[in-house]
């Protein structure tokens, strides 16, 4: 059973319990994927080769998608416009397909529509309540 972290717009100035449990995945050989809105706008990351432990970073614009390094990457950044990554990023749902966890970690802040997008694709999701900074009044049992 394959089981991923995804720490959902971590901030990287305040990690906190987040960042507690971004270190825990990657020491313990989780892949960890985390969102973050605005940041990287170029294809860097498809150029050029990742280090065996770099992180893929994916900017809305990019091109193309190295799914070699999607799959084997213990650490993904995925830049996100908006609440829900799975339609503010055109590459989140390939991501996922490409990743395919049977069970997924979720933490970090705004996480209803992320929880809702793994769960809507047949997704085991846990939610970890004292690492969410944010909830919007959704319900994350739907």
């Amino acid at each position: 059973m394959k089981t991923i972290f995804w720490n959902s717009n971590f901030d990287i100035k305040n990690g906190g319990r987040s960042k507690s449990l971004d270190n825990f995945a990657l020491e313990n050989k989780y892949q960890l994927v985390k969102t973050s809105s605005g940041f990287v706008e170029n294809d860097w990351g498809v150029y050029f080769p990742l280090g065996e432990k770099a992180t893929y970073e994916i900017g809305m614009n990019h091109k193309s998608l190295s799914y070699c390094k999607i799959f084997n990457a213990p650490e993904i950044v995925i830049q996100r416009n908006g609440v829900n990554e799975f339609l503010s990023n055109p590459h989140s749902k390939d991501i996922v397909d490409e990743i395919d966890p049977d069970r997924v970690i979720v933490y970090g802040e705004d996480i209803e529509e992320t929880v809702r997008g793994f769960r809507t694709n047949g997704k085991e999701v846990y939610v970890v309540e004292d690492a969410v900074k944010e909830i919007s009044g959704g319900d994350l049992e739907n």
